[in-house]
């Protein structure tokens, strides 16, 4: 119980001091885009490794700040993909872009905060790495007006 009071706190002390450092860049308009164009197979392949490469730029950290560059359909079309196989980091990472998307915002919210729940089971360092990096994400959905986000977590149950 000790653990995770002192592990709530930490992710919670984090959360506040992130969420005052990021409120002074104001978010990133969604691109509503343009109606898709027929393509082939292989310009399919590239637009969507272009497209996941741009939102993950190291494959495993979503950019929340890129999601105005292609259009929202598209976007959501490669995530969704490459959701079914992902896995770790990169899984939570693809459910933090689709949630702040708002593609099927409910369940890849809720992944993000199970994923901070299985964040307290690790041991140090890792479990402060993860925490830090799930809380970040908690925190760009905070600012992006999911109020209560922070009631959840303040409630502990999350």
């Amino acid at each position: 119980m000790r653990n995770l009071t002192s592990w709530l706190f930490v992710a919670l002390i984090t959360l506040a001091i992130g969420m005052i450092v990021i409120s002074v860049r104001p978010p990133s308009p969604f691109n509503v885009g343009s109606p898709e164009k027929e393509s082939t197979p292989a310009q399919s392949q590239n637009k969507y490794d272009e497209i996941l490469n741009v939102l993950m730029p190291n494959g495993v950290w979503g950019d929340a700040s890129q999601l105005n560059h292609f259009a929202r359909s598209e976007e959501i079309e490669v995530l969704r993909r490459a959701q079914l196989d992902a896995k770790g980091e990169r899984a939570i990472g693809i459910a933090f872009l689709l949630t702040a998307l708002g593609e099927d915002y409910e369940a890849n919210r809720r992944k993000l905060l199970d994923a901070l729940k299985e964040c307290g089971k690790k041991s140090y360092p890792q479990e402060g790495e993860c925490t830090y990096g799930v809380v970040y994400y908690l925190m760009q959905l905070s600012r992006r007006g999911d109020d209560s986000l922070s009631n959840e977590l303040l409630n502990g149950s999350a």
